[in-house]
C-alpha cells in the first residue's frame, strides 16, 4: 500500500542527512569548544607593539603577584561577541535545514509550486553559503584545530554541490510539466 505523497516522512536524501550531520557537528563545536577554551597567550604575542619597557612593567607585575617563570595569562574574548556569532551560526544552520524540509515538502503540481519549491531550494544553498563564509571568518579571528575546520567547510562545499544538484534535477522535472501543460494549452485551444 502506498502513501499519499503529503504524508510521507522525509525520505533518505543524501542532501538532507549531509545537512542534519552538519548542523550536529557545529552544534556540538559550539557547545563544547567555541569560546570556551581559553588559550594561554604570552604578553609578547598579545601586545604586538609594547615597549620593551611596557614588556618589562607588565613581567614584574606578574612576577609580585607569584605568577610561573612563562608569563602566561588567559586571553578571553567578550562574551557578547561569542554569543552574537553562537547565535548567527544557529539561525543559518536551522535557515539551511528549514529550507531543505520546506522545499521537500512541496509536491509541485502547478507551476507556483515549482517556483516555491525552487525559492526554499535556493534559501538553503544561501544558508550554506553564508555558514561557509562565517566559519572563515571564525577560523581567521579565534585559535581553532585547523584540520576540523577544513573538515567543516568541505562539508559544507559538499551540501552546496548537493543542493544545487537536487535544484538542477528539479529543472528537468519542471521542464517537463511546462512542456506538458503547453501541449495541453495548445491542444485545448483546436
Amino acid at each position: 500500500m502506498s502513501v499519499i505523497k503529503n504524508l510521507r516522512k522525509l525520505s533518505d536524501m543524501e542532501f538532507y542527512k549531509n545537512a542534519i550531520n552538519i548542523r550536529l557537528e557545529l552544534t556540538r563545536w559550539l557547545m563544547r569548544d567555541f569560546g570556551e577554551k581559553k588559550h594561554p597567550k604570552n604578553i609578547v604575542h598579545t601586545i604586538k607593539d609594547a615597549t620593551p619597557e611596557e614588556t618589562k612593567i607588565i613581567n614584574d607585575i606578574f612576577e609580585k603577584h607569584g605568577k610561573g617563570l612563562n608569563k602566561e595569562f588567559v586571553c578571553e574574548y567578550p562574551q557578547w561577541f561569542i554569543d552574537a556569532e553562537r547565535k548567527i551560526i544557529i539561525e543559518t544552520m536551522w535557515k539551511m535545514v528549514s529550507g531543505i524540509v520546506a522545499a521537500n515538502s512541496i509536491y509541485p503540481a502547478i507551476m507556483a509550486e515549482w517556483e516555491q519549491r525552487r525559492f526554499c531550494q535556493n534559501e538553503a544553498i544561501a544558508a550554506v553559503r553564508h555558514l561557509f563564509y562565517e566559519l572563515e571568518y571564525i577560523e581567521r579571528l579565534f585559535p581553532q584545530n585547523l584540520n576540523y575546520f577544513v573538515k567543516l567547510l568541505d562539508s559544507l562545499e559538499r551540501e552546496e554541490h548537493l543542493l544545487k544538484g537536487w535544484r538542477q534535477s528539479d529543472n528537468k522535472s519542471r521542464r517537463k510539466m511546462a512542456e506538458k501543460l503547453k501541449r495541453d494549452k495548445e491542444g485545448g485551444s483546436l
